[in-house]
């Protein structure tokens, strides 16, 4: 598993490689795999999960969660003005 995750480290070096730093960068297979593998825990207690908006302050990602996660996700916790946000399309 080592190498592999060296592996990995040098491919996400090498694409931000020449970007302006700090940045933030988002494996998104890998987001969406964490995100079903949380919603197929849920599945069968009949809970619910609320992303927090304080945890991720990305819009769309948030959205990405709600989409992929469908029915398992419910609701953001959030602050007002991240509500209006996301009601607003706000990015």
């Amino acid at each position: 598993m080592e190498r592999r995750g060296n592996e990995e480290y040098l491919r996400y070096r090498e694409i931000v490689r020449g970007d302006r730093l700090p940045l933030a960068f988002v494996d998104l297979e890998r987001f969406d795999a964490n995100v079903a593998y949380v919603a197929a825990t849920q599945r069968d207690t009949g809970k619910t999960v609320r992303v927090g908006s304080k945890s991720i302050r990305c819009i769309a990602l948030l959205r990405r969660i709600v989409a992929v996660g469908g029915a398992a996700y419910r609701g953001i916790l959030a602050a007002f003005f991240g509500v209006l946000a996301i009601r607003r399309g706000g990015r």
